[in-house]
């Protein structure tokens, strides 16, 4: 209700940890975004990321793949401070 507590949010990763991807490999991996338009025009949204996903990410993901159990579940008690 009104006045109730938030939670307080971790601190993103810092520019120097991510790993921007080129227009050029966007383009080769099919990004719609890179895309849709000739190479003289800049495709600005944010919908489609321009940034390769974390490797904590990356390697959260494959660990869940990995048990091949796919499902809703609770968000850990880590994730909701």
């Amino acid at each position: 209700g009104a006045g109730a507590a938030r939670p307080r949010r971790r601190a993103v990763a810092t520019r120097a940890l991510v790993e921007w991807l080129s227009p050029e490999r966007r383009r080769r991996d099919g990004s719609r975004k890179w895309t849709r338009f000739p190479e003289d025009v800049l495709p600005v949204w944010v919908a489609d990321g321009d940034a390769a996903a974390p490797p904590a990410v990356r390697d959260a993901v494959a660990v869940a793949a990995a048990a091949g159990i796919y499902g809703y579940a609770d968000p850990s008690p880590d994730l909701l401070e």
